[in-house]
């Protein structure tokens, strides 16, 4: 971990949302168990095998990351002979927005609101992060999608958007992730304070060097001092 944080400085904290917020491999592995086309397949080959291919399917540009989550999913069952039909994996990915918020989300974001101005910079359409957020409860002063900025992270673009719409320089905002490679990577390179929240077993590459660490979001009000 890097120094701690000067928290009379922080007037903001940005966070990305599936995966931090919102359980988001609860989500998918619910989701994939629903299509009927996929019940042949080693369910969990397959989420290891979407994550994989999640990577390589924002590299080529924008699009919908609704499209983009379908075409993940239907690359990885082709990899164990299933091949689900069109209107299946639009019915999952149309589904992202009902996935649960993690338990501890909601009530450390009300905490956090308290004190700090709250932004969440997600990969995914308005629509869909509409009613994400409407489960998390908590007031964000601004929403940034890729939709709006037409670029994926890791690319820096929501980043440079938070910070104009917060009006805040990089020294005032912290930014809160689960994912090493989409958020604490850009967030780093641009020398913003990361708080790593570390969800899973993921392995942190040792060249990203997060402010904090920590394992769910009360920790982040604590690290905080709400």
């Amino acid at each position: 971990m890097n120094a701690s944080l000067d928290h009379n400085h922080i007037r903001a904290l940005t966070f990305d949302c599936y995966g931090t917020l919102i359980d988001w491999l609860t989500g998918v592995r619910e989701g994939l168990a629903q299509v009927p086309s996929l019940a042949g397949c080693d369910l969990e080959q397959l989420v290891r095998d979407r994550d994989e291919l999640d990577v390589q399917v924002v590299s080529h540009g924008y699009a919908p990351y609704s499209e983009l989550l379908a075409e993940s999913v239907r690359r990885a069952a082709e990899r164990q002979g299933c091949y689900p039909l069109h209107s299946e994996l639009e019915r999952f990915a149309e589904g992202m927005g009902d996935w649960p918020a993690f338990e501890d989300s909601p009530s450390a974001l009300a905490r956090l609101a308290t004190r700090f101005s709250l932004a969440i910079l997600s990969n995914v359409e308005d629509r869909i992060l509409a009613r994400s957020v409407h489960k998390l409860g908590a007031h964000f002063e601004t929403l940034v999608t890729a939709e709006q900025v037409r670029a994926y992270k890791p690319a820096h673009a929501h980043f440079h958007e938070a910070l104009s719409r917060l009006g805040l320089d990089a020294s005032q905002v912290v930014h809160v992730a689960c994912s090493p490679w989409h958020d604490l990577k850009p967030a780093l390179e641009l020398g913003w304070a990361t708080i790593w929240v570390r969800r899973d077993a993921a392995i942190l590459p040792k060249h990203l060097r997060p402010n904090w660490i920590v394992s769910d979001l009360s920790e982040v009000a604590w690290t905080m001092g709400v």
